[in-house]
């Protein structure tokens, strides 16, 4: 049974939308800058794939783009099918190498925690989340906590007068309408896809944990 009380939902949606702005934030471009010696030619590491034989990311360019943050009206706390979308067909796993290692792409790790702590704020209030629930958010608290810090998102935004529950104000950034330069997720995407046509017919791995 849903919670009937509009400050549970709206104060719920303030959570989520804030997570959101986290989450998006661990999309933002790094740039790394490497020196290579007079005279030699850089060479790209070849992996293997077995063990930790394996480069830190996807060996692919991900060209920038910008994102002007808004309110995401679709993305509401009971928006499921809407929430299901922005995964792949595979979960966000690729296969890599000749034996198709499994690996899991950050990104939608990142999106599969925020998707369960808004599960978590749809459902807690019923009283039905087990200890095993409750360890699976810690988790996910934690690792986006780390995501967020990682990338450091540097994008300044405007603070202005902000309206609190209690009917006071005070200044705040809501983060809506700032400009952010960000990694072009439907690259990724497109990748992940692609991936799956190609691995489709081996055993599927799970969601993240």
């Amino acid at each position: 049974m849903k919670p009937t009380s509009d400050s549970l939902q709206k104060g719920a949606i303030v959570v989520l939308s804030s997570l959101v702005i986290g989450l998006l934030y661990t999309l933002r471009t790094a740039h790394v800058q490497c020196t290579i010696p007079s005279g030699q030619r850089y060479e790209r590491p070849k992996y293997t794939y077995y063990g930790k034989d394996f480069p830190p990311e996807l060996e692919m360019h991900v060209p920038l783009t910008t994102q002007v943050f808004d309110a995401a009206r679709e993305y509401t706390l009971y928006a499921d099918d809407a929430w299901q979308s922005l995964f792949t067909r595979s979960n966000g796993y690729v296969r890599l190498g000749d034996v198709g290692q499994p690996f899991a792409v950050a990104m939608w790790h990142q999106l599969h925690c925020l998707d369960g702590l808004r599960d978590a704020l749809k459902h807690g209030r019923e009283g039905n989340m087990t200890d095993e629930d409750v360890g699976h958010i810690d988790h996910c608290l934690d690792y986006l906590r780390q995501t967020v810090r990682c990338w450091s998102d540097t994008t300044l935004e405007a603070a202005e007068r902000v309206e609190m529950p209690d009917g006071t104000a005070r200044a705040g950034a809501t983060g809506i309408g700032d400009l952010h330069i960000c990694r072009d997720w439907r690259h990724v995407t497109d990748y992940v896809e692609d991936n799956y046509e190609i691995w489709q017919p081996a055993a599927e791995p799970r969601r993240p944990v």
